[in-house]
């Protein structure tokens, strides 16, 4: 009986040690492959777990480097969301913008990325993938930067704790046709640059459902384009869009270069980035009925 014993204790000994058990310094629990999905698909658990071994094999921290991973049915602790919300033609809002405070964003989570008026990026991350790109000028050059980090497998965490003070718009004015013009404009740069070729191809059909959404909300008085309306006339807004699209496709070969660059370099699937978008995403009807 003690011969089974001691050799059931080699065993597992073995085993722990073939597994790198006794080196672990962490331990990822994630909710995968779970019988009764609540957060996310199945399928897409299932990336996410392979994904997670991958990358811990390419950075050394698998079997005995230090981060031992174990799929989890449900962890039960989904909450918050993320900073940025964004749609898939290129465009996004501030996660919470214009919601009561009630305690919804109190709890420190991973998210898409920050609002770039109050971030802190990690100086290997800016090496890897760059810094703001100058040609934006303004608006949305925040989204930028971070779905660059994110193809390239870099994260983002939203701390609670941090406190900023931003007055929103207050270089262009918050209804003016400059910022109507760069938001419009840098949202197809975001779309050219970041998105898969798919999703690309998808994104006009997207604008086209946004313009619609915005367009019912002008007539209901609400939103951020019934605010336009009341300073411009039809034909002036028409006019900042046909200058944004004559800007953006100015730009075309330098902005395909561009994507060129960033897709050959992404660690991210195709399936992982619409995972992304998905698990980010922005409603049309609230992007077009929120001022």
């Amino acid at each position: 009986m003690e011969n089974d014993d001691a050799a059931l204790r080699a065993q597992l000994a073995a085993k722990v040690g073939a597994l790198g058990i006794n080196a672990t310094g962490r331990h990822i629990f994630l909710c995968c492959d779970q019988s009764k999905p609540k957060c996310s698909t199945r399928e897409a658990s299932l990336e996410s777990w392979e994904y997670l071994r991958r990358r811990l094999r390419e950075l050394g921290l698998a079997a005995g480097g230090g981060v031992y991973r174990t799929k989890a049915n449900c962890l039960q602790v989904c909450m918050a969301g993320p900073v940025a919300l964004v749609y898939p033609d290129g465009i996004c809002r501030s996660r919470g913008w214009l919601e009561k405070d009630v305690g919804q964003y109190d709890v420190a989570d991973e998210v898409l990325g920050p609002n770039g008026c109050a971030a802190a990026y990690r100086r290997a991350m800016l090496d890897d993938v760059g810094l703001f790109d100058e040609r934006y000028f303004a608006y949305l050059e925040d989204l930028d930067l971070a779905f660059r980090g994110q193809l390239r497998g870099w994260r983002c965490r939203y701390v609670p704790d941090a406190i900023c003070y931003h007055k929103k718009s207050i270089t262009s004015g918050y209804h003016s046709a400059f910022k109507a013009f760069l938001v419009e404009r840098n949202r197809i740069w975001n779309a050219i640059k970041l998105f898969p070729l798919r999703l690309l191809l998808l994104s006009p059909f997207y604008t086209l459902a946004r313009y619609m959404a915005q367009g019912f909300a002008t007539a209901s008085g609400k939103g951020i384009s019934s605010s336009f309306v009341r300073d411009y006339s039809r034909l002036e807004l028409a006019g900042i869009l046909l200058r944004a699209y004559v800007s953006a496709f100015a730009s075309l070969p330098a902005m395909w270069r561009e994507r060129k660059k960033i897709q050959r370099n992404r660690r991210l699937g195709a399936l992982a980035v619409f995972m992304l978008m998905k698990k980010y995403r922005l409603p049309a009807l609230e992007l077009a009925f929120k001022d």
